[in-house]
């Protein structure tokens, strides 16, 4: 959540705290659609903020796992199978894809490189166990596949829950500002002869907004340049005068 939608979500509560504060002068505003319109205003920016954040945390922690599983399919399932084809399988037609994929591969790529070395390594199984790889080779392999294809669907959904909290939010807080110039007009009609509570209406209602430059925004700070001492040409500074000796 920006910074604006937080101080807009702010100032929403607060217009709600202020209404029911006061409920006995806004009872007509309390049961309107505009105040229905606030409170649903409210629940949605409240709503986004959390499937953003969520998204953002689920989306890190699901990148990581991700790599322990990519690691784990290369390193633990994938690379005896590829050492004993490059030791005994070389001539074979299958031995391109009993080869260890780049290491730069990931995603759907190295998905790809695993499902098609367990296709080439069913042919073989007998072999591959005969050189010390695990009987369970084949089922070891196909978990492990799976299990990257897992992780990567489930960060997609963590990415698509953080876009759509993002594009609430931003719907919401053109609506916030609308809800807000709306029960101001609403609002002062009602207590336009009552200066204390007036005060704290206008106090309610106030959007903050951050002033000053951005931290970091690459905008130098104004400076007032240094006066330049003027200086004198063509005729060199006057020397002090002598005194003129005392007479004896």
């Amino acid at each position: 959540m920006r910074s604006r939608q937080g101080n807009v979500l702010e100032t929403l509560r607060r217009i709600q705290g202020f209404l029911d504060a006061n409920g006995a002068r806004f009872t007509s505003i309390n049961s309107s659609a505009l105040r229905q319109n606030i409170d649903d205003t409210v629940a949605r920016l409240t709503a986004g903020a959390v499937d953003q954040e969520a998204g953002l945390r689920g989306s890190l922690g699901e990148t990581a796992k991700q790599r322990a599983a990519r690691l784990t399919l290369r390193k633990y399932y994938m690379r005896p199978i590829a050492t004993v084809a490059r030791l005994k399988l070389r001539g074979m037609p299958e031995f391109f894809s009993l080869r260890m994929p780049r290491a730069s591969l990931t995603g759907e790529r190295l998905i790809a490189a695993a499902s098609a070395m367990l296709e080439a390594a069913r042919k073989y199984q007998t072999v591959l166990v005969d050189s010390g790889v695990s009987e369970d080779v084949i089922a070891n392999l196909e978990a492990a596949s799976a299990a990257v294809k897992a992780s990567i669907d489930t960060r997609a959904g963590h990415r698509a829950r953080r876009a759509g909290g993002t594009s609430g939010l931003l719907s919401q807080e053109r609506r916030a500002y609308a809800m807000v110039v709306l029960v101001d007009a609403a609002v002062t009609q009602v207590i336009a002869d009552d200066g204390a509570l007036l005060g704290q209406w206008n106090t309610a209602k106030r959007v903050n907004r951050k002033t000053g430059p951005v931290a970091g925004d690459g905008v130098p700070a104004t400076t007032t340049p240094p006066t330049p001492t003027p200086t004198t040409t063509g005729a060199s500074p006057a020397s002090p005068e002598t005194p003129a000796p005392k007479a004896a």
